[in-house]
């Protein structure tokens, strides 16, 4: 048996434990995922390998660099934003999960992948390089979570670190664009 194994089957029992002693909760459920997320950090090392400053495109922080920046990053965000909530099946997906899940998570990870190459190839003022960059990566790496599950066969420890994975970057997202939104505020006015 593999690592892998021997950990969802562990989950497993622990699931089962959980079960029988009434406790199946998001609570519950989730403090389950955390434990063993945590006791396999290498699935998520290798689900994707960050880009450096070296790979993205830094520019002067003049203020026309900031508005032009502003400007394409909206652009794409509004573009593949768009996209990602056409492509959602609505609650069939946690009702009936299917194929529809499948196509969903994969048609997820194509628009975060396409997405983040998109954002990539923008210009961004120095000042604006380290959250720029973690938010390509924040997307890069959601993308390839997401991907994971689109394989109906995927072992399930890679399976809820790509849960997990995917739930982090949902919380990174909010903050990185938050910060972001800041400097440009500061630099655009």
């Amino acid at each position: 048996l593999t690592k892998t194994d021997i950990i969802s089957r562990q989950m497993f029992v622990d699931y089962l434990n959980l079960s029988a002693s009434g406790g199946i909760t998001n609570d519950g459920v989730n403090s389950i995922a955390n434990k063993y997320v945590e006791s396999i950090p290498s699935i998520q090392a290798g689900f994707y390998n960050p880009l450096k400053v070296a790979d993205i495109l830094v520019a002067s922080d003049a203020k026309y660099n900031f508005e032009k920046y502003e400007l394409a990053v909206r652009q794409i965000h509004e573009k593949y934003g768009a996209e990602i909530k056409s492509a959602y099946p609505g609650n069939e997906i946690l009702t009936n999960p299917s194929n529809i899940t499948y196509v969903y998570f994969g048609d997820l990870s194509s628009a975060y992948e396409r997405m983040a190459g998109e954002i990539k190839l923008v210009p961004v003022p120095s000042s604006l390089s380290s959250q720029h960059l973690q938010l390509i990566n924040n997307y890069f790496l959601m993308a390839k979570a997401m991907g994971i599950l689109t394989k109906a066969g995927a072992d399930p420890a890679t399976a809820v670190a790509a849960v997990a994975t995917i739930n982090e970057g949902m919380d990174k997202q909010s903050v990185i664009i938050g910060e972001i939104n800041q400097i440009l505020l500061k630099n655009t006015i």
